[in-house]
Order: C-alpha cells, then sequence, then structure tokens
C-alpha cells in the first residue's frame, strides 16, 4: 500500500493535503503559532529520525524563534539484550523534564515537539516521577557531598575517572566533574570546603574549563531510578509475572542488590505501578501527523511482536532445557508482554483519531492544496545537452498553452 492509497483509509481523520516537505514545517509553525494564544503545544509524528533532523532545521530556517524538542526513539531492537545509548537517553530525559517545564511557562511562544512512530509508540515513565527528581546546584550554596553521589547513583549516573559521556561522574577531592543529562558539555564543581566555590563548563575531549556559569539542573540519567522503593517494586512485579525466582537470573539478582544492569530498560515497567505515553506531557496539545504514520505503526507492532515471540520460544526452550544447543545457555531471558511497554493498536488509534495528517498529496480539488509539488525536470536532465534547450523551450511553450485554456 502507498501512501496515497494508505491516506483513502483515513476516512475519519482531517486530513491536510498540499503540505510536500517544505511546505510542511511552514504549516507546523502556523499551527504552533496558533495553538501558542492558547498556552498549548504542538506534538508532530515523523516517520523517523532523519524525518525529525530535516523538519527540525526547516522550522529553524523559517522562523527561528519557535521553540523545538526532540524525543528520539531508543537506538536498540525490542526485547534486546543491550541499553540504550547514553547520549540518547540523555537526550530523552531532558526532552521529557522540558515539557513539563512548559506546563508551568508564562510566556506564550510557538512552541513544537518532534517524535517519531517508534518513540511516540513506546511507554515513558509517569510525569510524576521525573518532576520530583531535580537537583539544583548554585555557585554560593552549600553542597552534601554523600547525598549528591547518592542522587546520581540512584538515577543512573555511572562513576569514572575520566568524564566524558552523559550520565557519567567523577569525585576528585574538591573538585566533581558531571555530565548532566540534556547538556553538550560536562561541568566542574569546585569546592570551598562544602561551599559551590565556581560552576565551570569544559571540554570532554581536552578536559580544559571554559566559561563560568552561575547555576545548573541535574536531571536523572535513565527512565528508572534505583531507590529502595523502585527496587522493591521491581522485585514484586517480576516475581507477579514470571513466577518464583528460579537459579541462573542475573537481572533479578543485579537490581535487587541495586546494580545496574545491561538491557534492564526493557522491564521498565516493572519499576512503576503504572506507565504513560509521551502525549501525557503535554497537557494541551494538537496532533499531527506525516502521511504514512498508520502504515510505519503497523510495522512497528508487527517487529515488536516478532522479536517478542523469539524470545518467548527461546525462553519455552531454555526453561525446559531440551536442547543442547549452546546457543541455548546462558541466563534465561523472561520478555515483558508487548503491552507492557507499547501502545496497542486500540491505545494506538485513540491518539490516532485526534491527529491531523500532513499529505504531500493534492486535494481531488486542486484548488483546495495549499501547495503542490514542483516538477523537478529529471526526464529533461537526463537528455543529451544538445536536446535539453530544445525540450525546455517545447515544454515552457506547451505549459502557456495549458493556462490560456
Amino acid at each position: 500500500m502507498n501512501a496515497a492509497e494508505n491516506l483513502e483509509t483515513i476516512s475519519s481523520h482531517k486530513i491536510l493535503f498540499g503540505a510536500p516537505e517544505g511546505q510542511d514545517a511552514r504549516i507546523l509553525i502556523k499551527k504552533a503559532k496558533e495553538l501558542a494564544a492558547k498556552d498549548q503545544i504542538l506534538i508532530h509524528v515523523a516517520l523517523d529520525d532523519a524525518r525529525i533532523a530535516t523538519l527540525k532545521d526547516l522550522i529553524s530556517f523559517f522562523d527561528p524563534t519557535c521553540k523545538v524538542l526532540t524525543f528520539p526513539a531508543w537506538d536498540c531492537l525490542p526485547y534486546d539484550r543491550v541499553s540504550p545509548g547514553s547520549d540518547l537517553m540523555a537526550e530523552r530525559i531532558a526532552t521529557l523534564c522540558k515539557l513539563l517545564d512548559w506546563r508551568n511557562a508564562k510566556e506564550r511562544s510557538p512552541r513544537i515537539l518532534l517524535t517519531t512512530v517508534n518513540a511516540a509508540s513506546q511507554k515513558v515513565p509517569p510525569p510524576a516521577t521525573l518532576s520530583e527528581k531535580h537537583v539544583r546546584l548554585r555557585k554560593g550554596a552549600q553542597l552534601n557531598e554523600k547525598k549528591l553521589e547518592q542522587f546520581l547513583g540512584i538515577n543512573g549516573y555511572q562513576r569514572t575517572d575520566t568524564v566524558r559521556e552523559p550520565g557519567e561522574y567523577a569525585f576528585r577531592g574538591s573538585i566533581i566533574d558531571l555530565f548532566p543529562a540534556g547538556r553538550k558539555n560536562p561541568v566542574r564543581v569546585d569546592l570551598f570546603g562544602d561551599e559551590i566555590d565556581s560552576i565551570k563548563v569544559f571540554s570532554a575531549e581536552t578536559q580544559i574549563s571554559r566559561k563560568d556559569i552561575k547555576a545548573i539542573s541535574l536531571l536523572p540519567s535513565k527512565e528508572y531510578a534505583m531507590d529502595e522503593e523502585s527496587i522493591s517494586r521491581f522485585r514484586q512485579n517480576y516475581r507477579e509475572t514470571f513466577g518464583v525466582k528460579r537459579e541462573n537470573d542475573p537481572l533479578y539478582e543485579s537490581i535487587s542488590a541495586g546494580r545496574h544492569y545491561n538491557g534492564m530498560e526493557h522491564w521498565l515497567p516493572l519499576f512503576y505501578e503504572s506507565m504513560a505515553t509521551v502525549f501525557d506531557y503535554g497537557a494541551g496539545y494538537n496532533l499531527t501527523f506525516d502521511s504514512a504514520v498508520s502504515h510505519s505503526y503497523e510495522e512497528r507492532q508487527t517487529q515488536v511482536q516478532d522479536f517478542y515471540q523469539a524470545r518467548k520460544t527461546l525462553e519455552a526452550s531454555q526453561t525446559q532445557k531440551k536442547s543442547k544447543d549452546v546457543s541455548l545457555s546462558g541466563a534465561v531471558y523472561h520478555p515483558l508482554s508487548p503491552d507492557a511497554l507499547y501502545l496497542n493498536t486500540e491505545e494506538w488509534n485513540s491518539y490516532q483519531d485526534k491527529a491531523q495528517i500532513l499529505s504531500p498529496f493534492p486535494a481531488q480539488e486542486e484548488q483546495d492544496s495549499e501547495a503542490k509539488k514542483g516538477r523537478d525536470f529529471a526526464d529533461i536532465r537526463a537528455l543529451p545537452d544538445g536536446d535539453v534547450f530544445q525540450a525546455l523551450k517545447e515544454y515552457l511553450l506547451s505549459y502557456q498553452s495549458d493556462k490560456k485554456c
């Protein structure tokens, strides 16, 4: 099914025709400005990260005053054994926290959240959990190093000798290096006793300090917390979901001991009483979708189900120990049901029904379309040099004749 045919099946949606690439960014800006007067934001669901990057650049070009946030999907496969990248997790957390800040913002500026099908169809921690997890460091303020280190450990920061990536920290005497989530560069906190003497931004590559700043907010670097309450909830939910703990379960044992385990994000729902969506962070919002989002969601659902079934098959083989294949040895992977971490079709449709679809195609009545994609002249450009001029001349004469008619 191509994009044009896909649009015909979405009869219940409001389709905005005449929105090819370039024009779609102008339309989003216009809608964001209209929503700003109502203290609302615009959330646009794009096909993938490439579309997000293109839209972000175009919006910045057409209106630099328009505020844009991006919320990417995890850069790992469903039911993987590895965790998403630290820089990507930092960006996701920073975006969710910024959306919470937008709720209380008094200024009525146009604001747009750009996300993807994969990101929007995956559940996230509830807003209340992130709104409580902020630590503010300010020059001249008192600092309790033990409490700071406890906060960093609980919220996913990793202690290292040299800070180079988001989510890392280092204690070196009276100097504390931190790479907070959502920042492009790490910061260096210099203490005089228990007082913050200075906060400086420094280069992760050269480790050389640059400019001074007055204050900084520390956000969680992971989408889960490792405090006693969260660990206890994980243990209880894990046992209720998969039964009594068995031997050789390093995931359960690591989290029970308060240690981070690679890939533990795929059991994220077990840390919370309930999960939310990125849409829940945009209190007061309008939705727009790329034209092929519906088809893209179906492909994503198929992928999630395929990986889940593969894990279930492997789990059964490992548990029953009927195979001598060495690939089935090691820790048993107990996969969560797809509905725990991903929006099912009914849940997704509840949001899709609210969305306006941006279509690059003209409407049946051409006068209703806001813009049309121009001819690229690929056929003429492919001609030998000597024939290009004649072909263009014939095209222009034909075009003028059609306009007169």
